[in-house]
């Protein structure tokens, strides 16, 4: 077929621990501003405020983030999951939506013997539509000079994050605050960043020196580390506060395939993002993937939306491209979603209905019907999310909903 070609997909990492603090509109703005090309944009924040998981922070650093991304991309938000303090967000170009098919996630919890998640991993893996898979590991392993040994345990223990046994997968990433210190006192190692010596401080640091030693992360890479340490800096400010030593604590590791080989076009530290006392730090990288099609149909196609009046309840029709989903891989808590028409959040949808709630009409061959209530006036569309893929698996085009005085002829 034509439409088959092969893709290489950009896709651009950051890491960042916000240490507790809200998410302000200008580091939000910061962290997501791109040139664009990048096909996939992915986000992992380790020590996010508790109370952000349940709405209880403004403004939070997933709202900040959405509305950076809405206002300034292409992007939409696929999948995001929180492991306690640890947050990781996957955003796509919208036109590449559809050939995404599925997300799965794992997690691993590493804190109080594995009661909770503050330190551990959340792993996810992305499906494409021709079969291959990349995989994202965000972690937060356990900090301190003198716990290399935990952490080691840690990275051995969260493997299972990055879907070992899956065949399909041609990159791999692992990435967040991996807690490597260099070892040395604060005022040496200050000393030798001020000196612009990092190749010193590199040999010393324990990330390095265990991989070399063949101990952790063996078989990832690194892009080479050109930036000075990530951590811990003074509050709002690029000045270390060296109550502990300067260390590459947020880091981004990668692996291709015998045949797929990932290419790192960018590895660097956001100074201008001061939030934290940590820096977030970001990689671009290209993924080939073989044979993918230039345009992917949805799972869930949508009848055409007319142009419709606030005053009436909107009711959308729609078909399962395979006629055996509902049985094969329908769930009881499938939804079909209410969006702006340009959601930089394909997640959280204005109004929802269970799919379980909408019927089939009468045409031929039949539709499915969901019914929302009346809308205010905008510009809209509605998805279809599966809770088997764990993402949108069907999209609408645009359509407008009016007020029908707005039509009526003037009386003047």
């Amino acid at each position: 077929s034509k439409n088959i070609q092969m893709a290489e997909w950009t896709v651009r990492i950051v890491t960042y621990n916000v240490a507790m603090k809200s998410g302000d509109a200008q580091s939000a703005e910061e962290l997501v501003k791109s040139e664009g090309i990048e096909e996939l944009l992915i986000i992992g924040l380790q020590e996010v405020a508790h109370g952000e998981q349940y709405g209880g922070t403004t403004p939070s650093w997933l709202n900040s983030l959405v509305k950076a991304v809405g206002e300034q991309t292409r992007y939409t938000l696929i999948g995001k999951t929180f492991q306690a303090t640890n947050l990781l967000l996957i955003f796509v170009q919208r036109k590449h939506a559809s050939k995404i098919n599925r997300i799965e996630y794992r997690f691993a919890k590493n804190t109080l013997g594995g009661l909770t998640g503050h330190k551990g991993s959340i792993g996810a893996m992305l499906s494409f539509s021709n079969g291959q898979s990349i995989v994202l590991t965000l972690s937060h392993f356990v900090h301190d000079v003198s716990q290399l040994e935990a952490r080691i345990m840690q990275y051995k223990g969260n493997k299972m994050c990055t879907f070992p046994e899956a065949k399909s997968v041609r990159a791999s990433f692992w990435f967040g605050d991996l807690n490597f210190r260099i070892e040395g006192e604060q005022d040496e190692v200050k000393k030798k960043i001020d000196q612009g010596n990092l190749e010193n401080l590199l040999e010393r640091d324990q990330l390095l020196k265990y991989r070399n030693q063949g101990r952790v992360f063996t078989d990832y890479e690194e892009a080479s580390i050109k930036f000075a340490p990530t951590y811990r800096f003074v509050m709002g400010s690029t000045d270390y506060d060296l109550k502990r030593t300067p260390s590459w604590c947020d880091r981004i590791l990668y692996k291709g395939t015998a045949n797929s080989r990932v290419v790192a076009k960018n590895y660097s530290r956001m100074d201008r993002v001061l939030a934290s006392d940590h820096l977030p730090v970001q990689g671009i990288y290209n993924i080939p993937l073989a044979d993918l099609p230039a345009t992917q149909e949805w799972r869930i196609s949508f009848h055409h939306i007319p142009t419709w009046y606030t005053s009436i309840p909107l009711s959308v029709r729609f078909r399962y491209r395979r006629s055996d989903y509902w049985k094969r891989k329908g769930g009881f808590t499938d939804w079909i979603g209410l969006f702006p028409a340009r959601a930089p959040d394909l997640t959280n949808p204005i109004k929802w209905v269970f799919a379980m709630t909408c019927y089939t009409d009468s045409s031929s061959p039949p539709s499915i019907v969901a019914e929302f209530e009346s809308m205010e006036t905008g510009e809209y569309r509605v998805a279809y999310h599966s809770v088997h893929y764990n993402m949108v698996i069907g999209l609408s085009s645009p359509f407008k909903v009016i007020d029908p005085r707005s039509q009526l002829p003037s009386t003047h």
